[in-house]
């Protein structure tokens, strides 16, 4: 008996996963006394076994190996490099009181996708999706001219997620074997690393009290547990109906950075996201447009043929 596609739970469980994701600030601040890389090195090689756990209870490799590549491999290989830097940058800006910075990235990711999809895919689109480059691109510049501070946090993390997408499409595997193969292939290094800093007296595992060791080895639960929940919410739910609920984490993280963990905003950083979240409701609307266009274009084509 094959379980049928249920919108309700699949929409309840995508929410899930993008309000995990929203508080992911408030985890990384308790876990904030790690240096950035020993944190992650930490969360990449509990999660490289967790990951492994699961694949094996859910006998997952023999379609794994059946789906694998040489070809495939070395993309994620650099999908790796790329993913590693996205994370520890957004870690970085976490830490450094940058989240309102890195929640402006994640609106951007969209936008970003549409000139990858033109400049590496040669592909086609639409006007709305033009504008709202034109006019994002328009609010970075008047944040780097009129800020004191240029969004480069913003800029390199949706550039980095927007790279990461692009390469996945071009070697896709489903979530939990790329997510696996992501974490093994990025483990190996980050292993040698912490035995280095064992070796040399360097690491700050251990030296912080049990609660803090296992909120670091927690790290692997913090970081699966929504990207299950998202992958279940999007094998049941309809994908026009889960866009919007993307920019729930990036909303989530902007107000924890204002009022939770009080960085500044200024009137010129107002204005110059702004104009990007201008730039965002012309892409969304344009697309809601489009689609509703379809939509009625199929339904007026099918009473006809009645």
């Amino acid at each position: 008996m094959t379980n049928k596609p249920n919108p309700q739970r699949g929409l309840l469980l995508s929410l899930a996963a993008y309000i995990w994701w929203g508080f992911l600030p408030v985890y990384l601040k308790a876990v904030s006394v790690f240096p950035a890389v020993e944190y992650f090195a930490h969360r990449i090689i509990w999660s490289a076994l967790l990951l492994t756990v699961i694949m094996t209870l859910r006998k997952e490799w023999g379609p794994l190996k059946a789906t694998l590549t040489l070809r495939k491999i070395a993309i994620f290989c650099v999908v790796s490099v790329v993913l590693c830097g996205n994370t520890l940058i957004y870690i970085w800006a976490v830490t450094h009181d940058r989240i309102v910075d890195a929640s402006l990235g994640a609106f951007m990711n969209p936008i970003i996708s549409v000139v990858f999809g033109v400049v590496v895919l040669r592909e086609r689109i639409a006007a709305h999706h033009k504008l709202a480059v034109v006019i994002a691109a328009l609010g970075i510049l008047y944040l780097g001219i009129m800020s004191q501070t240029f969004p480069w946090v913003a800029l390199v993390l949706a550039a980095t997620w927007g790279a990461y997408g692009l390469m996945k499409k071009m070697a896709p595997l489903n979530t939990l074997h790329g997510s696996w193969l992501e974490v093994v292939l990025a483990s190996v290094p980050f292993l040698l690393y912490l035995l280095y800093l064992g070796n040399q007296g360097q690491n700050e595992f251990t030296k912080h009290g049990l609660g803090l060791d296992l909120l670091l080895i927690a790290s692997c639960v913090v970081t699966t547990t929504p990207l299950l929940l998202f992958t279940a919410g999007m094998r049941s739910a309809p994908l026009s109906q889960l866009g919007f609920l993307q920019y729930i984490s990036p909303t989530m993280q902007f107000l924890l950075g204002i009022f939770l963990f009080h960085e500044p905003f200024t009137s010129t950083k107002f204005i110059g996201y702004a104009i990007v979240w201008l730039a965002l409701l012309v892409y969304m609307f344009g697309s809601g447009l489009v689609r509703w266009r379809a939509h009625t274009a199929a339904k007026l084509a099918l009473r006809a043929k009645e």
